[in-house]
């Protein structure tokens, strides 16, 4: 008679070799590990994430992203840049006051690029310049790509950002309100206390 028919004598036998107890059928021993192991959002194991959950996600790695940016990106949106034969050419013509801020880009600064292959883009106080031309034979490299990252000056109102494209002039505009440094009027209710007074009896 064989010990699988004997399960306790394969027990007893463990037991004197100091090994650990076996593992009950079809439940695998568990590493201390698995724990720390990505779920698979295929796997049945995996949480049912709504919606809300996936558009915090990302926009959480969004934010990322934009922090990069916002390290990597110029004060110096008047920077002098050599055009050809023609000398100088001024990338962007800023205005920036108490009252606010604006930005005349002038997209001739990029001439291999057409207008529609320029982007500009604002995230956060970083105004994003990205142009790219699609190679034809090969859709998923590019002939030639640039970026440009442009930061807004600190006191910018960012709900006041506005662009505009102009494609006969090949200029981008940028144009926003400015806080004056204590951010937004702020409304409070205010009465009159006295006459909410609850009258008492001196005894």
């Amino acid at each position: 008679m064989s010990e699988h028919n004997h399960p306790n004598i394969a027990q007893r036998r463990r037991s004197s070799l100091m090994l650990p107890p076996l593992s009950p059928v079809g439940s695998p021993p568990q590493s201390p590990y698995d724990h720390d192991k990505p779920t698979s959002p295929t796997s049945p194991n995996a949480p049912n994430l709504h919606n809300a959950d996936e558009v915090d996600w990302q926009r959480n790695k969004f934010g990322d992203k934009v922090r990069m940016i916002r390290r990597m990106s110029s004060t110096e949106w008047e920077h002098p840049m050599m055009n050809g034969n023609t000398g100088t050419h001024e990338f962007a013509k800023v205005t920036n006051d108490d009252e606010k801020f604006h930005a005349q880009i002038d997209l001739n600064f990029f001439p291999a690029f057409e207008v529609d292959e320029i982007d500009v883009d604002v995230y956060g106080f970083d105004v994003l310049v990205h142009a790219r031309k699609e190679n034809p034979n090969n859709p998923n490299s590019a002939l030639s790509e640039i970026s440009r990252q442009y930061r807004l000056p600190d006191d910018v109102d960012l709900e006041t950002v506005k662009l505009k494209k102009n494609k006969a002039t090949r200029a981008v505009s940028v144009d926003a309100n400015k806080t004056h440094g204590f951010g937004k009027p702020v409304q409070y209710a205010v009465f009159d206390a006295t006459k909410h007074e609850t009258p008492f009896t001196v005894i």
